[in-house]
C-alpha cells in the first residue's frame, strides 16, 4: 500500500494543478460523471464528530473516502482540533490502495475552490483580499486566489492580535504581498474586494453584530 505523506502533497500538488483539478471536478459532477453521496455524519456523545466522504469519477480505476474527525476539546491535550485522511481503493476489487494524510490536501483543495469560484464569479480587477482568520486554510487562500486574480493587498482579523500580527508577517514574506492586519471585521470588510472566511465559528458576521 502507498502511504503519502504531508510533505509529498504539498510538493507535488501546486495551487495551479489544485484548481485545474476541482474545476475539471465540478464540470464532471455537474455533468453526472462523478459520485459525490452526502457525506455521512457520526458524532460519539462526549467524544469526536466524524465525517465520512465517499467519492468515484466514473472510468477511474480508483473510490476515494475522506474521514474527518473533530473535536474542539482536543487541544487541552495537545491534539489537533480536526484531523482527516483519505484512503483510496480499488475501484473493481475494493482492494486498499493508497493513504493520503488530509491536512494539506483538505487545505489546498478547498482554497482551489475559493479560486475556481472567484474566477466564475468575482470582478476582473480585485486589489485588496480580506481575510477573517489566520490558521491553515486561511493562509492557503492567499496563493490560490493569487493564481486567478492580481492582489496588491491582503488585510486579515482575528480575535488574537498577536496571531494576526505573526500571521500578516508571515503572508508577507511567503507569499510576496503586502499583508496588514485590521483592528475589527468591519475594517475588514470596508478595505476588501474579495472577502474569504476561514473560522470555525457558528455565527454569520452582518453589520448589525
Amino acid at each position: 500500500m502507498l502511504r503519502v505523506t504531508e510533505a509529498h502533497v504539498r510538493n507535488l500538488l501546486p495551487y495551479s494543478k489544485a484548481i485545474e483539478l476541482v474545476r475539471e471536478a465540478y464540470l464532471r459532477l455537474a455533468n453526472g460523471k462523478a459520485i459525490n453521496p452526502d457525506r455521512v455524519w457520526l458524532t460519539v456523545p462526549n467524544g469526536a464528530s466524524m465525517f465520512f466522504m465517499p467519492a468515484y469519477v466514473s472510468g477511474q480505476g480508483t473510490v476515494s473516502v475522506k474521514i474527518a474527525r473533530l473535536n474542539p476539546r482536543n487541544p487541552a491535550v495537545s491534539l489537533p482540533t480536526v484531523m482527516s485522511d483519505i484512503l483510496m481503493y480499488d475501484s473493481q476489487s475494493g482492494v486498499l490502495l493508497a493513504e493520503v494524510p488530509g491536512e494539506s490536501l483538505t487545505a489546498i483543495r478547498t482554497a482551489a475552490s475559493s479560486a475556481v469560484a472567484t474566477d466564475l464569479l468575482a470582478r476582473r480587477h480585485v486589489e485588496c483580499l480580506g481575510l477573517f482568520g489566520t490558521g491553515r486554510q486561511a493562509e492557503a487562500h492567499v496563493p490560490a486566489i493569487q493564481q486567478v486574480r492580481d492582489i496588491s493587498r491582503v488585510v486579515v482579523y482575528s480575535r488574537d492580535n498577536d496571531r494576526r500580527e505573526a500571521f500578516a508577517r508571515d503572508i508577507s514574506r511567503n507569499h510576496k504581498v503586502k499583508a496588514f492586519v485590521a483592528s475589527s471585521p468591519e475594517e475588514v470588510v470596508k478595505e476588501s474586494d474579495l472577502i474569504v472566511t476561514a473560522t470555525t465559528s457558528h455565527t454569520h458576521y452582518s453589520r448589525e453584530n
